[in-house]
Parts: structure tokens; sequence; C-alpha cells
């Protein structure tokens, strides 16, 4: 009777150790992001750097294009200065 009843309490540590084991691993693996969520993330933030990407370059070039209308108007100011102070040297 007593190797019955120390097998029947074997069985259910075995048993509830068991059903403890699924309910955390199942628990855990909620809290686990799955590989098509990680992937849609990658996406959506490669998506984003493009935006921003395509933003920069718009901005680069915006900057640029006034950079060199300064620059012209500048280099006209100087050719000007340069052409007056000749001008009263000669």
């Amino acid at each position: 009777m007593v190797k019955s009843l120390e097998a029947v309490i074997g069985d259910e540590v075995v048993n509830k150790w068991h059903q403890t084991k699924e309910e955390l691993k199942t628990e855990l693996l909620k809290e686990v992001p799955t590989k098509r969520e990680l992937e849609n993330v990658r996406l959506e933030i490669l998506g984003r750097m493009d935006m921003d990407k395509a933003e920069l370059l718009g901005i680069i070039k915006q900057n640029k294009v006034e950079l060199e209308g300064k620059i012209e108007k500048l280099n006209q100011k100087f050719n000007f200065m340069i052409i007056s102070l000749l001008s009263k040297i000669i």
C-alpha cells in the first residue's frame, strides 16, 4: 500500500511539474515576439529610415541650391570690388 501511495504521489508530482512547466512556457511565449512580429517591426523601421533619408536628402539639396546662390552673389560682389579697385589703381 505504501508503494502504491508513493507511486501515486510520484505520478502527481510529475504531472504537476509538467503542468507548471507548460504554464510557464505559455506565459513566457506570450511575452516573446514572433519572427513575423520582429520582421514587421524591422520593415516599419526601414520604411521610416527611407522616409527620413529622403526628407534629409531634400533638405540637403535645398541647402545646396541656397548656398550655391549665396556663393555666386558673393563671387559677383567680390569680382565687382576687384574691378572697382583695379579701376581706381589704373
